[in-house]
């Protein structure tokens, strides 16, 4: 309930998971920071709507719920305890059996195998559409390729034509400037050989003098290459009136390109990604056998590590289920019969995606492996077996009728 007056309500939950690997596994899944401290969120406002948070990042009431139940047991009448759901029984024979780390490897290759399949999928409903606008993508990249524009190259031919344009203007100045520079009689550069002279001269005398000499021959040296710079700009000078005509023609073709795309960049750009989706359609099939291939490599790579963790399992789950036997009839259930089925998840309806075949045997994998496990007892000599979770509500309902009898 939002206080009167007030814009929302906080509720706030703090726990402790450094010793819960299965939360820690939870925040990396769901790209959630894994500190050790884990801090799940509620904000309700006063118009009635909410939104969730795990560790200061937006979340859906889904996976609150999902972490929540792996953080606390909810004991009562009629709410179960943890170990009665499929996924606690898979984690409690996992860590039995020691397989974090085996888990942890199996999920990278596993992600690795789905994203493959994804961009598979992607190719595949990609095909029909791009195949339909074959003629329009090549109509349009022939139309680029025609004008065959190169990135700046508007900005280097209006440089050109403003050059152009003012070359009689620039060839007189710049000849200016290389005769005063160097070309003249008593050109700057002649003059300052003087003054050098007689700097070194009264340097011999007086040391003062010394650096200036030298800085001297620097000025000597910047002016010999800008006389050079001018000199070859010179010799680019072109007079030739009809390159301004084929300049404006060539500009004219790129604005049509700029005002259809944007700017000459972004037809270059468009140029080369219409290119890849032609290369792509041209041989569509070969790089869908690609995928194919990587795919099938990638899920023998995901079943090997699902097998290996299947060992472990199978094994964890037949110590698991002795032990658990002896304590019973310690407890004085002498006939009691526990047992943990490791078996191999079958199909729910059609061929899932994330399945392989081999040696015959068709193995769904998902995102813990290839096994669903699930614990099985029989209280009592002849009683049928039954899931864990049934056997706790038959306890349950006796339990609930002997207490109402009792009161």
């Amino acid at each position: 309930i939002v206080r009167g007056g007030a814009a929302k309500a906080v509720i706030e939950l703090v726990f402790d998971s450094s010793t819960n690997d299965a939360v820690r596994n939870f925040l990396r899944k769901h790209e959630y920071d894994d500190d050790a401290l884990v801090i799940i969120r509620r904000e309700i406002k006063a118009a009635g709507s909410s939104r969730f948070f795990i560790n200061d990042s937006p979340a859906t009431a889904a996976q609150v719920r999902e972490i929540g139940m792996l953080i606390v047991d909810f004991h009562g009448q009629y709410e179960h305890q943890s170990v009665l759901r499929a996924a606690e029984q898979l984690r409690i024979v996992d860590a039995l059996a020691h397989n974090d780390e085996r888990l942890r490897r199996y999920r990278e290759l596993y992600v690795g195998a789905r994203n493959l399949v994804r961009e598979r999928n992607d190719l595949q409903s990609k095909a029909e559409e791009m195949r339909a606008s074959q003629d329009y993508r090549r109509a349009r990249r022939d139309e680029i390729a025609s004008i065959d524009p190169r990135p700046g190259e508007e900005e280097e031919l209006q440089r050109e034509l403003g050059i152009i344009a003012h070359a009689e203007e620039l060839h007189e100045h710049t000849r200016i400037a290389y005769s005063l520079l160097y070309a003249d009689d008593n050109a700057i550069v002649e003059r300052l050989a003087k003054v050098r002279h007689a700097l070194a001269h009264v340097a011999g005398i007086d040391s003062f003098f010394e650096a200036y000499v030298s800085e001297t021959d620097a000025a000597t040296v910047s002016l010999v290459e800008i006389a050079k710079a001018v000199q070859s700009y010179i010799d680019t000078i072109d007079f030739d009136s009809s390159r301004i005509e084929t300049i404006r023609e060539r500009l004219v073709q790129l604005q049509r390109l700029r005002k259809r795309y944007g700017s000459v960049e972004k037809a270059c750009e468009e140029r080369e990604e219409l290119d890849r989706s032609l290369l792509l359609i041209e041989n569509f099939d070969e790089e869908l056998q690609r995928l194919q291939t990587s795919i099938r490599n990638a899920k023998e790579s995901v079943l090997n590590a699902a097998l290996e963790m299947r060992e472990q399992r199978l094994k964890a789950g037949s110590l698991l289920a002795r032990a658990i036997e002896e304590k019973l009839s310690e407890l004085g259930i002498q006939h009691a019969l526990f047992r943990i089925e490791c078996s191999l998840r079958s199909m729910q309806s059609t061929k899932s995606e994330m399945s392989i075949e081999r040696e015959g045997i068709l193995y769904v994998l998902h995102e813990d492996g290839v096994d669903d496990v699930r614990m099985v007892a029989a209280m009592n000599l002849g009683e049928e077996e039954k899931s864990l979770e049934k056997v706790d509500r038959k306890s349950t309902r006796l339990n609930s009728s002997h207490a109402n009898i009792s009161y």
